[in-house]
């Protein structure tokens, strides 16, 4: 019983987190943060590559950072919730 209640949990976990990363890249799309984070690496470097290669380092280092609490709840507390 406890099993099927964890596994639902994680699923239904797993399912949020992808229509919330769903939705945070649509509005990087759609709002001007693209293009603000786009002028603040142009400033970094001049050279494209290495442009993008920041742009991917910072555009993750705000995903992980507005993910961190899902993430805290999926891997800590459901888990200690359920004895794990």
């Amino acid at each position: 019983m406890q099993a099927k209640e964890y596994s639902r949990r994680k699923i239904q976990l797993a399912i949020c987190r992808l229509l919330l990363t769903f939705l945070f890249l649509i509005i990087i799309l759609l709002s001007d943060a693209s293009l603000f984070l786009r002028s603040l690496v142009e400033d970094w470097s001049k050279n494209f590559y290495i442009q993008v290669g920041l742009f991917l380092v910072v555009l993750s280092l705000v995903y992980d950072f507005i993910f961190l609490g899902l993430d805290f709840y999926g891997s800590f507390l459901l888990e200690h919730k359920f004895s794990l």
